[in-house]
């Protein structure tokens, strides 16, 4: 049954001042089956597909095709976060909880830059508190309340300085990385009220926040870093999929092999999340790059029309007007609401559901033997 074009909250008045969330509920609208169907693997590799091919626009230097993987990216990386959430509360033999987070995109982002880099606000922590070892760690929550305000207060809203410190930064301890986080998503959780509540916000944010990276690193070295935090949440969903804990337990009580296997999992949901909202703050980097150095041709062009059309046609409008939400609305924005930029409808009807029966199917006896039957016609 086709979606009810009344039932989606993003909109042709909106789409700068919507939520994530928002956005989230209506690309969930678009592709449907992913999250029924689906297993969470297949729509990452929608994520890791879109990744590929706006690096290989950053290489080519094709405006139009970073841009628009960046909308398509954006899109999937939102389907990624509602299947996760999704997982939470699966069906009794459903596996794939072992993939589950509770946290919807805003917080995702919100809980790793509450509008400070996170790496500086640990460096901070350490120099103003006596927490500076990890064996300090257990008086954590002994720190008074106006610290936290004075840490606030001093680092919120300030760009990162991390690019200046390079080479130090590049050597963290385990416990510089752990420290940070915890002191990150503490601040972030006793000001939730100060989270942002449009796309555009959050985008702001970040863009404010990592503004000296943005100017001073090149579009390819701003893809190589986006790309590793791909690479790093693929990492944390196959660490997922094991166990150190179960793995080391051998004679030990289950309730004890149970503590342990809980605090490892909470660890693992933490920090998926932390390298997905990575994913999102580098996406921004380079669309925000993408905005600088088309935003240069416009200046350059600007007294010569026709030339400054063939650039304006590769892009649309301004480049100064380019963002997250008009990217996403100039690819999918259709009719007034969020669509499929192939087939223009509410629901996608791109695939036959012919195609897809074996994504996340139990194979039949007679499949396997086919594709058996493949794989040894290569070897004859």
């Amino acid at each position: 049954m086709m979606n009810n074009n009344k039932e989606r909250q993003v909109r042709e008045n909106n789409y700068h001042q919507a939520s994530l969330e928002q956005y989230k509920h209506d690309a969930l609208k678009i592709w449907p089956t992913n999250i029924a169907l689906r297993p969470a693997t297949y729509i990452w590799l929608h994520v890791v597909g879109h990744a590929a091919n706006m690096c290989e626009g950053i290489r080519l230097k094709d405006w139009r095709l970073i841009l628009n993987e960046a909308s398509a990216l954006n899109l999937w990386w939102l389907v990624f976060v509602g299947k996760l959430n999704a997982l939470c509360k699966p069906e009794p033999d459903d596996q794939e909880i072992v993939f589950g987070m509770p946290f919807g995109p805003t917080q995702v982002i919100w809980h790793k830059y509450p509008r400070a880099c996170p790496v500086e606000l640990g460096l901070f922590f350490a120099l103003h508190t006596e927490i500076r070892q990890p064996q300090d760690l257990g008086r954590f929550q002994d720190v008074k309340e106006k610290d936290w305000e004075e840490i606030w207060n001093q680092r919120m809203n300030i760009p990162c300085g991390c690019l200046v410190r390079k080479g130090e930064l590049e050597g963290r301890s385990e416990f510089d990385k752990l420290l940070a986080s915890r002191v990150t998503r503490y601040l972030a959780d006793t000001n939730r009220n100060k989270m942002p509540r449009g796309i555009r916000q959050v985008e702001k944010i970040l863009n404010d926040l990592f503004r000296p990276t943005i100017d001073v690193l090149s579009l390819e070295e701003i893809g190589f870093h986006f790309m590793e935090e791909v690479g790093e949440v693929s990492r944390v969903l196959s660490d997922m999929l094991m166990s150190k804990t179960i793995g080391e337990s051998r004679g030990e009580d289950d309730k004890i092999v149970g503590g342990r296997f809980l605090e490892e999992r909470k660890k693992l949901i933490i920090s998926l999340e932390e390298e997905l909202a990575d994913v999102f703050s580098w996406t921004m980097s380079i669309v925000a790059k993408t905005r600088l150095m088309l935003a240069s041709f416009d200046r350059y062009f600007e007294d010569v029309k026709d030339i400054r059309t063939l650039v304006r046609k590769a892009i649309g409008d301004q480049a100064q007007n380019i963002n997250i939400a008009e990217i996403i609305w100039r690819r999918n924005g259709i009719n007034g609401s969020l669509r499929c930029h192939e087939c223009k409808g509410l629901e996608c009807t791109c695939y036959d559901d012919r195609l897809q029966l074996l994504i996340g199917a139990k194979l039949l006896p007679w499949m396997v033997d086919k594709i058996h039957e493949a794989i040894e016609s290569f070897t004859d």
